[in-house]
């Protein structure tokens, strides 16, 4: 199911919805080329900023920290999540992406427990910008690293976990190509690990 959480549901039902883009202007679009223009280290600590800096969790986020899961997805790049579950009085155990590593994404220790989750940022990371899947070259390598036996970006816990226990995904919709592709390659990979 896809959960569509709106602050206010008298206004939400009498406004129509806003188109995807509608918020961002003209000049918003010319400046988001010209980051890319300086390169992508310009843009990462660009997206780094402005994921990070005086952001707190949301009432949604905080919201969903509340819930018992012990294995967390999400394509966010900031640590708004990790707050909001040190705010629940969790301990998350986080990993992300990494692009260039060599052999399997890090794996908790222990097994994850809804008290301490593990929370894994398949987009990568703000705190590490090489990490973060922002162009089109950085997501061509991170599908491809999908199919990859030695570096799926996916580690292991999540492959052998999402059988059996309860899996939150955040930053996706239903409809999104990102979730679908990890969904087919965790069924095309689940034969692997079997109970």
């Amino acid at each position: 199911y896809e959960l569509n959480i709106e602050n206010d549901n008298k206004q939400a039902s009498k406004v129509p919805p806003e188109p995807p883009l509608a918020r961002y202007s003209v000049k918003d679009a010319a400046e988001a080329i010209n980051l890319r223009k300086q390169g992508r280290s310009t843009l990462a600590n660009a997206v780094r900023k402005a994921v990070n800096v005086g952001k707190v969790p949301s009432p949604a986020l905080r919201g969903l920290a509340q819930l018992n899961f012990p294995i967390i997805v999400t394509t966010n790049y900031d640590d708004l999540f990790t707050s909001a579950l040190i705010g629940a009085g969790k301990n998350p155990t986080t990993a992300y992406y990494e692009p260039r590593k060599s052999g399997q994404q890090d794996d908790p220790i222990d097994d994850p427990t809804p008290k301490k989750p593990f929370l894994f940022k398949i987009h990568g990371c703000a705190s590490t910008p090489s990490s973060m899947v922002l162009t089109d070259e950085d997501y061509i390598d991170f599908v491809l690293s999908m199919s990859e036996r030695e570096s799926n970006p996916v580690p292991n816990t999540i492959y052998h976990r999402l059988r059996t226990w309860p899996t939150l995904f955040i930053g996706y919709s239903l409809m999104d190509y990102n979730l679908r592709l990890l969904i087919k390659t965790l069924r095309y990979k689940k034969d692997r690990f079997k109970p």
